[in-house]
């Protein structure tokens, strides 16, 4: 009988664009998410998981990526686009540092993420490696909270709000009207 869950990595790629001093640039990300389910219970796993995709996919993905004090946060606050703001300039060592957090908070109860690897376009695709050995990114942060929040200062749905949507393709027949003229292949 099996009492553990194997491990996995989950690959992903995003877009999004850094805002560094007044330029806008453009860049892709690609992360590996090492997972060790915590439990047997499929279900909690299942959830967790979900959490963690919807997160990339609704609010990394498309997103721009600015200090939290950067000058031009107040102008972007003008557009509907999402900002993840960090503590520091953009940069994907401290990209991955926060999003294995955000990770880690966000499935602590089901899943523990024993690393994130990143890379980006501007990076020149250098892979950063981040894991529990990191130096901790500690305090009252968004990254740090179970939500999906990328920042401190706007106002996001709380998951009682967010559907979950179940990615898997489930066809629905549709009834329609007779033609018998036509053959069925």
């Amino acid at each position: 009988m099996l009492t553990s869950s194997p491990a996995f990595t989950w690959p992903s790629k995003f877009n999004c664009s850094l805002v560094r001093d007044f330029f806008i640039y453009p860049n892709q990300y690609n992360i590996t998410v090492s997972i060790l389910p915590r439990s047997i219970d499929n279900e909690s796993q299942k959830i967790g998981f979900k959490k963690l995709k919807y997160f990339v996919h609704e609010y990394l993905r498309n997103s721009m990526i600015i200090k939290k004090d950067h000058p031009l946060l107040d102008n972007l606050g003008l557009i509907q686009t999402n900002t993840i703001q960090l503590p520091e300039d953009p940069h994907d060592l401290i990209f991955g540092k926060i999003l294995f957090h955000k990770f880690s908070a966000l499935l602590k109860n089901d899943i523990t993420i024993t690393q994130i690897t990143i890379d980006s376009t501007i990076g020149d695709h250098v892979q950063y490696t981040v894991d529990t050995g990191n130096q901790a990114l500690n305090g009252d942060c968004w990254w740090n909270n179970d939500s999906v929040e990328t920042n401190d200062t706007d106002i996001f749905p709380t998951w009682d709000d967010v559907k979950i949507q179940n990615t898997r393709f489930e066809p629905k027949v549709v009834l329609g009207g007779k033609n018998e003229n036509r053959s069925i292949r």
